[in-house]
């Protein structure tokens, strides 16, 4: 949950296909998602790393990437689509990750990853919204400027009176903007 150089999302668990997660870009914009639409205004710009796909073919997922940036008056919606499989990719049309080859791109909290897509531009940011596509996926993220903490892992130790112990970990992510949003942008010029 605090703020790092490179994090894993969805508390460091793979992140479902088709169950997007959010990277907040600025601090501002996670303590005021609930006043969403009329998000704060934005601070973060630099370049936002992605990192995917944990076998070395690179082929098991493609990610969507949405980036929400700009002023609290008129925000901005970028999307980005990255597929580093070759033989989708002529179906599917998407592009293929901004670093090439399937070479180890990083290692975050012990998960190797293979994939790797740089956005760069991003100015006044306020949230990355990605979804993987095919395939479950881990995915990491790398800020050229610190980004701020992603939510919570909160950890319960429960001992029973025979000594045994049993330990619950879960996630708790700031709140999200209404999902029903994103499906309206695909169309927008």
């Amino acid at each position: 949950g605090s703020q790092a150089t490179s994090f894993l999302l969805n508390g460091g668990n793979a992140v479902p296909k088709n169950d997007a997660i959010y990277v907040w870009l600025d601090a501002d914009a996670t303590m005021s998602a609930s006043l969403w639409p009329v998000p704060p205004s934005p601070t973060w710009s630099g370049t936002l790393s992605v990192y995917w796909g944990t076998d070395a073919s690179c082929n098991n997922a493609a990610i969507e990437v949405v980036i929400i940036s700009g002023n609290a008056v008129s925000p901005i919606a970028t999307r980005y689509i990255y597929d580093s499989n070759a033989a989708r990719q002529a179906v599917n049309h998407f592009s293929s990750p901004s670093v090439a080859g399937n070479a180890l791109k990083a290692t975050i909290s012990g998960i190797k990853l293979y994939c790797q897509t740089d956005i760069a531009g991003v100015t006044n940011g306020l949230l990355a919204r990605i979804n993987p596509y095919y395939n479950a996926t881990f995915i990491g993220v790398l800020g050229s400027n610190q980004l701020p903490s992603q939510g919570r892992i909160i950890t319960s130790i429960g001992t029973s009176p025979d000594s045994t112990q049993r330990k619950v970990t879960v996630y708790q992510g700031y709140p999200e903007i209404p999902a029903e949003f994103f499906p309206f942008i695909l169309f927008s010029p």
